[in-house]
């Protein structure tokens, strides 16, 4: 998962995300073996300005069951995505708006 680094997320960092993957007894194979489609998704977000994509994936790391193209449509119908990265980087619950929570 070294690949997460690119986002600035720290070797701890990881570790807690696979605890937190393990925790809630999540598939972690999509973080281990598809680093193609997990970095799609976290591009979504930091091409709209989002900064805290450790908060994201500890808050909702089931959102990476859904596809890239997916994720995209509900960014887009949310519109406003400078409002969208504002929220998600004062809080990463606000997923929820993006109905992946």
């Amino acid at each position: 998962m070294n690949y997460l680094k690119e986002y600035n997320i720290t070797n701890e960092q990881i570790r807690n995300i696979k605890k937190v993957i393990q925790e809630r007894d999540l598939n972690i194979d999509v973080f281990l073996y598809d680093p193609e489609e997990i970095t799609a998704i976290l591009n979504l977000f930091t091409a709209i300005g989002v900064k805290n994509i450790y908060n994201l994936i500890i808050t909702c790391p089931t959102m990476f069951s859904n596809t890239v193209k997916s994720i995209q449509r509900k960014i887009e119908k949310f519109g406003n995505h400078q409002e969208l990265a504002r929220l998600l980087n004062e809080d990463a619950s606000n997923l929820h708006l993006l109905g992946l929570l």
